[in-house]
C-alpha cells in the first residue's frame, strides 16, 4: 500500500507543479504582478526537476531487476573480469541433448523409464485441471520358450516399439521402461480405452508370426478410477501388471487386466 502511495505522488506531483504554474502565470498576467514571473519560473523548474527524479527512479529499478537475472561467464569473459557478463539462456532439447541425458532408449528409439516417471506426474496434474482421465498402461512381452538371442530379441523389440506407435495416437506417450517392458500414456482415456488399446497391440502383434515375443501381458490403471495421485495409479498399474504375469502361461495373447477401482471415501 506505501509503495502504491509514492508511485501514485511521484506521478501526480509533475502535474500539481505544471498546472500550479500556469496558474500563477495566468494570474499575474491578468493582475500585472511582477513576481509572478519568478514564481512560474520557479515552479516549473521544481517540475522538471519531479519528472526527471521519477524517471531516473525508474531506470534503476529496470536495472536492478535485470541484475537479478542469472548470469554465466564465457571463457573469454573469465579471462577479462572487466567484460559484461552475459544472461544465460534456457536450454533448448534436441534428439543429441536428450542422448546425452540418458532418456533415449538405443534399441527401440523410445524415451524411457526417467522421462516417463517425469511425465506421469505432469500428465495427471493435466487431466485432473481438464477434468478428463488418463490412464497407464503397462506392456510385458514373453519371448519364445525355445530360446532366442539378443539380437533377435532386440529386433523384436523394435518391430513392437513401431506396432505400439502405429497403433496409439499421436497424444498418446510410449516409452520402454524396463527389458521387456513398455509404459504408456493415454491421455483422455478411461481403463475401458487404456484396455482396448492393449488389446490392438496384442492383436497386432499377434499377426507377426515370425517374431519371437509370443505373449504381450498388461496391467492398467486410470485417474481417477484407481488414485487421484500419480504414484499412487503407478503402483495399482503394477500390481495389475503382476497378476498379468503371473498367469502368463495361460493359452492366448496374453492377459490384460485393469485394477480394481480403489473405493471412494
Amino acid at each position: 500500500m506505501i509503495r502504491i502511495k509514492d508511485m501514485v505522488f511521484k506521478r501526480a506531483l509533475p502535474i500539481v507543479l505544471v498546472v500550479a504554474s500556469g496558474g500563477v502565470a495566468i494570474a499575474g498576467w491578468v493582475a500585472s504582478n511582477r513576481y509572478s514571473s519568478a514564481i512560474t519560473f520557479f515552479l516549473a523548474a521544481l517540475a522538471v526537476l519531479a519528472v526527471y527524479g521519477t524517471s531516473s527512479s525508474r531506470r534503476r529499478s529496470v536495472e536492478s531487476a535485470q541484475g537479478d537475472l542469472p548470469v554465466t561467464s564465457t571463457p573469454e569473459q573469465e579471462a577479462h573480469p572487466e567484460a559484461r557478463p552475459v544472461v544465460e539462456l534456457p536450454v533448448v532439447m534436441t534428439s543429441e541433448t536428450t542422448e546425452e541425458l540418458g532418456i533415449t532408449d538405443q534399441v527401440t528409439g523410445m524415451m524411457n523409464h526417467l522421462f516417463f516417471a517425469g511425465l506421469i506426474g505432469t500428465k495427471v496434474a493435466t487431466a485432473r485441471r481438464r477434468l478428463w482421465p488418463v490412464s497407464i498402461v503397462l506392456l510385458h512381452v514373453s519371448f519364445t520358450p525355445h530360446g532366442s538371442t539378443r539380437e533377435q530379441e532386440n529386433i523384436a523389440l523394435a518391430e513392437f516399439a513401431k506396432i505400439i506407435e502405429s497403433t496409439l495416437r499421436d497424444a498418446d506417450v510410449p516409452c520402454r521402461i524396463a527389458t521387456r517392458t513398455f509404459g504408456l500414456i493415454l491421455d483422455d482415456t478411461d481403463e475401458d480405452g487404456a484396455a482396448w488399446a492393449a488389446e490392438r497391440i496384442q492383436l497386432a502383434q499377434a499377426r507377426r508370426s515370425d517374431s519371437v515375443i509370443v505373449k504381450v501381458s498388461a496391467g492398467i490403471a486410470s485417474y481417477p478410477s484407481h488414485g487421484i495421485e500419480a504414484p499412487e495409479i503407478l503402483s495399482r498399474a503394477r500390481e495389475a501388471l503382476e497378476r498379468a504375469t503371473t498367469n502368463a502361461d495361460l493359452p492366448g495373447l496374453g492377459l490384460v487386466i485393469v485394477a480394481p477401482q480403489r473405493p471412494f471415501a
